[in-house]
Parts: structure tokens; sequence; C-alpha cells
């Protein structure tokens, strides 16, 4: 995902080897000249971006850092493939004798460390993707993100400001609220830009602080003024005073700023004051929107990681439709057939009275929904969660506020694993849920890359059948009147 530094881990990694670094920028590329260089027959014709590198750092074996190799643009077109010039580049069967065609000299890249990075591996050729070996960065946890707010964030924007380490106070609990209500993401980017935020704010307070005449700003020091006359000629002799002396106002300033004491640490309201109302709010927590049946929580990842996933249904008088909307893809579509047919055909298991399922030949619609329409949703992941949605709806019973769920599943019951689950996991975690249900598979592989605070915090339960699934995720036992007398 974005903004978890994987271009300052290829600067560590220079640091680290003692190499010199250089950055290539290949978002936006769409001519294979960019990579190969431009002929020298052409007007304006110079080398391609890798041998302006070397050039550049003028050294043969530096840390070359191929910056959004995922969006390069396009494919073959008339200006060439800039991915498919990439290949001889990283193939260290070929790379040995590069030939840039400005240059056209073989030119010994081997010595070279090639780092790319990339927010998917959708958008990347599979010839490329082939010769990279692929290193997942995940999200942060909030303990994470706190700790690097407070060791490097912090210090460097207070130094960019050109405040003091003690004129932006901010406690572990303070950051925790910054990173929960202001900037819910996987990286710190959006952190730092709110920290930054909080320096400017500080830094302008102290200017007007310390600014000539800042007193008379005060509306007590005015009345005062008003109701003494004598008191308001004296200050004003003061201040000529203070000017036939030769100290001028900047300097009065600067003397002011300079004795300044320290500032109080930053509270709640003084956040709400600078950066406004917290932009995710209780409404956001899973407690306050699974308060009755036939809400669920499921579990989706994309390029920007991992998030919880609110999934309604309802049922209404109609001829045994089953509608959806979400902006829903084709996969997931399916994925909703495929749990309303297994429910059809073991509604028994499912703790669904043969009475419900008969309403819905004819008698009853359903409707599932997936909050928040105007984001794409798509995959097989949401299978669990669509079972369990349908069954808490029509057997009446509540889901658990606490627990999420991720797996595909079969017409058999049979639940199949998923991509994600560390971004899904650390999501869950972000999001105060404690119980994740995981296809068994994915609990055997998956759960080792998830960091130890996650694993501490969040129960994990291993699912192989829907049936399993169906057992752990309920509040309630089915009620003993049927809901066929409600429809």
């Amino acid at each position: 995902p974005p903004g978890v530094g994987k271009t300052s881990l290829g600067r560590s990694i220079a640091s680290a080897l003692g190499r010199k670094f250089h950055r290539i920028a290949l978002g936006g590329v769409r001519d294979e000249a960019g990579i190969r260089g431009f002929s020298r027959t052409y007007l304006g014709s110079m080398p391609g971006r890798i041998i302006q590198g070397l050039r550049r750092i003028g050294v043969s074996d530096p840390v070359l850092l191929l910056d959004e190799v995922d969006k390069l643009s396009g494919g073959p077109s008339a200006m060439g493939d800039p991915a498919a010039a990439l290949l001889e580049v990283l193939d260290p069967a070929q790379n040995h004798a590069f030939v840039d065609h400005y240059i056209n000299v073989p030119v010994d890249l081997s010595k070279v460390m090639f780092i790319a990075t990339a927010n998917t591996r959708e958008t990347i050729p599979p010839a490329l993707l082939d010769r990279m070996e692929v290193i997942e960065v995940p999200g942060y946890t909030l303990d994470e993100k706190v700790e690097i707010a407070r060791t490097h964030l912090l210090p460097r924007l207070v130094a960019e400001h050109g405040l003091r380490e003690d004129d932006l106070r901010l406690s572990d609990a303070m950051l925790q609220l910054l990173s929960e209500a202001y900037t819910r993401e996987p990286g710190v980017r959006s952190l730092e830009r709110t920290l930054a935020a909080l320096c400017r704010a500080r830094a302008l307070q102290i200017l007007q602080d310390s600014a000539p005449g800042a007193s008379s700003a005060n509306p007590s020091n005015n009345s005062n003024a008003a109701d003494k006359p004598e008191a308001a000629s004296a200050v004003a002799d003061k201040d000529r005073d203070r000017d036939s002396d030769g100290t001028t106002a900047a300097q009065s300033h600067v003397s002011a700023l300079a004795r300044r004491g320290a500032a109080l640490p930053l509270t709640e309201e003084d956040l709400v004051r600078i950066l406004g109302p917290p932009l995710y709010d209780s409404g956001d927590n899973p407690v306050a929107r699974v308060v009755h049946p036939g809400i669920a929580i499921g579990l989706s990842a994309s390029t920007h990681g991992g998030r919880i996933m609110f999934i309604e249904a309802s049922q209404m008088p109609g001829t045994g439709k089953l509608q959806l909307t979400g902006s829903l893809g084709d996969v997931i579509k399916e994925s909703a057939h495929i749990a309303l047919g297994w429910l059809r055909s073991n509604c028994e298991a499912a703790g669904v009275s043969e009475a419900v399922m008969a309403s819905l030949n004819g008698k009853v619609d359903l409707h599932i929904h997936f909050p928040e329409g105007a984001v794409g949703k798509d995959g097989p992941s949401g299978g669990v969660a669509l079972v369990t949605v349908l069954v808490s709806l029509l057997s009446n019973r509540l889901v658990r506020a606490d627990t999420a769920m991720t797996g595909e599943i079969t017409l058999s019951g049979t639940v199949l694993p998923v991509g994600g689950i560390k971004q899904k996991t650390l999501a869950a975690f972000r999001q105060g849920i404690r119980r994740v249900l995981l296809p068994d598979l994915n609990y055997r592989r998956d759960l080792a890359d998830v960091p130890q605070a996650v694993k501490d915090a969040v129960e994990f339960i291993p699912v192989r059948h829907i049936e399993e699934a169906l057992r752990h995720v309920f509040v309630t036992d089915p009620p003993s009147q049927p809901l066929a007398s409600k429809l």
C-alpha cells in the first residue's frame, strides 16, 4: 500500500551497503526510448533513464530505485513498450551487456542493485514480474505508527518548521488519537501531513504571542487602559523610550521568541480547534453498526491496504428475487448467488426453518447491500460473510460485532483460501475487531506474516466448512419462534 516507506527502505538499503543511491521515477513513462535511450540521429536525443542515472552518480555499482514500476503507461504501442525494455535491464543473464541506443556501447549493469516499488502486482506484466523477487510491505499497526511519529516524523517536522523540541508536545495518547480519528490508513503519509498542520499552527501561535503589541490585542488590557487614561499615556511613553534607545520592533520580536517557555502538551480540544472534528467517529465502530440481524462484517484488501466491509441484508414481500447493490463486480455477485444456493439446500444445518426458505419461492425478495456504494467491490473473499448475513436475517440471529470473516465458499460449503490476509487482519485490528475467521489453509500458511502485536490482540479461528464458521459468529441461539410467521 502507499505511504509505508518503500522509497525510504531503498535509501536505507543503499546506506547499509555503503553504495550510492539514485531514484528513477517510472510513473507515466510510455516510450521505450525512456529506458533504452534515443538514437543520435534524432534532434534532442539523449540516453535512457538508466544510463542517465549512472552518469549522474558516477559509479557502476549503485542502488537504483525503479519507483512506481506498476504505473508504466499502457502496453505495446508505436513508441514501443517500456515494460519490455526493462526485461533486459532486470535479467541478470542479459544485463551484463545492456546497449543504450544513444551511446551504442554495451554497458555492464550486473553490478547494479535494482529495487522496484509498486502498489499492486496486477498491472505489472507477468514476464517482468517473473524477473523480480516480490517482498510485500504491509501496513503499520497503531503502535508502530505512534513509534514512527514520535521518533522520526515529529522531530523532523519540528526542525523543518523552525520550532524547538519543546514547542510542540504530543503524548502517545494524542498520537493514537491522530492515527485513529484523523488519518486511518495503512501508511503514515496522511499522519505526516496532519503533524505538519499542527507544527504550522504552533508556529503561528508563537509568532502571534511574541509580536510587538500582542498584549494590546487582549480585550482585558484594552478595557483597563480605557478606564485609566493616565496608564495608557504611560504605556505610550514607555514604547517611545524603547524606540528611542535603538531597539527595533524586529529585535524585540526576536528577543521575545528566544525567551518563550516550553509549550503545554496538546489536548483533544486543541486538535479539534486546529484540525476540525474527527474524520472517523464512533459511527465507524462495528459495535455501532451491527445492531440487528442481517448485518455482518467481511474483510477486503486492495492496493491501498485492507479494510473492513459491512454487509447488510433485508427482506420484503415480492416474487423471490435476489437484489444486489453497492457497486459490485461480477465475482462478488456470483458469490452471493452461491451463498443463497448453499443456504437453500442446507437450511436445517444453518438453523433456518424450512417454512422460511419456502417463503422465498415467490413470496419474499432478498436485498443484499454493501455500503459505500461509490467504492467498487469485487472478489470471492466475501463468501463466508454473505452466508452469515443471510442466515442472520432468515433465522433472526444477531452477528457478533467483534467478529469479522473472510473466505471463498463453494456450493458444497467448503471454505477456500483467499489472498491479502496480512492487510485484512491489520484492518480488522485497526477497527477494534478482536475475532477473525480465516480459511484453514490461510491460518496455517499466512498467519506467520501477521505482526505479533496483532496476533496477541486478535483471536484467529480457522474454518474448513461454512457450518464451522456459523458456530462462531452469532450472539444468540436460533429463536424458538420461526420467522415464517413474520413473512
